[in-house]
């Protein structure tokens, strides 16, 4: 419920001074949102509605945290002297959407419009979960809003349906299969690199065991 409140993903690095019995004990939590005006909830936002469990949180569990910079598992992204974007035209909507890549091996493909690298770089943990586990962080030093599309092989395709982050340039595959972090640097000029990277965290301060209604 905290890591959905904060929208923290399934990263734990990002989900400090949890005590054990948070994670081994579990709840029934009935709650119903009304918006101002209405009878029903079918018009409140879902970051409404985060703000909304938060205060639930705090109500309930007696939960107070804080915000910190700390040191996480993360990747970097550089630009390479061969980057091959297109200039954006600004009166599209900015957009990033995941699909059908063009060939059965290259099936999956990854299409921007009028996206900076900011936010093509925080979006990339949720649209390739299968490579990408920890957030992105930009350091192409690439201004402006771009359009670009790029096609990689799902992580199922691979040699043993597996994506290793630690493996370098490895061979090419006989079927022809290439990993989304090949594929961002041949087509698109950009690189990534897994290391550590400084983000914002939620530190739990207090939690504590509710009593039932």
């Amino acid at each position: 419920m905290i890591q959905l409140a904060w929208e923290l993903g399934n990263n734990d690095e990002f989900l400090v001074g949890l005590p054990k019995s948070a994670e081994s004990g579990h709840w029934d939590v009935a709650g119903k949102a009304v918006s101002a005006g209405t009878s029903d909830g079918q018009d409140i936002d879902f970051d409404t509605l985060r703000l909304m469990l938060q205060g639930l949180l705090a109500e309930r569990f007696g939960l107070k945290a804080h915000m910190e910079e700390r040191p996480v598992s993360a990747y970097t992204m550089t630009a390479t002297k061969e980057t091959k974007l297109q200039k954006a035209d600004p009166q599209y909507r900015t957009n990033c959407k995941s699909g059908a890549g063009p060939t059965p091996i290259l099936n999956r493909q990854i299409t921007c419009q009028n996206t900076n690298m900011t936010q093509f770089a925080g979006t990339l943990q949720n649209m390739v979960s299968g490579y990408v586990r920890a957030p992105v962080k930009d350091a192409t030093g690439i201004e402006g809003s771009w359009d670009f599309s790029f096609s990689f092989s799902g992580v199922n395709l691979l040699p043993g349906a597996a994506f290793d982050p630690n493996t370098t340039g490895r061979p090419s595959d006989p079927n022809g299969s290439l990993t989304m972090p090949e594929a961002l640097q041949k087509q698109l000029g950009l690189k990534l690199d897994r290391g550590r990277g400084t983000f914002q965290v939620l530190v739990i301060d207090n939690i504590e065991r509710p009593t039932e209604n």
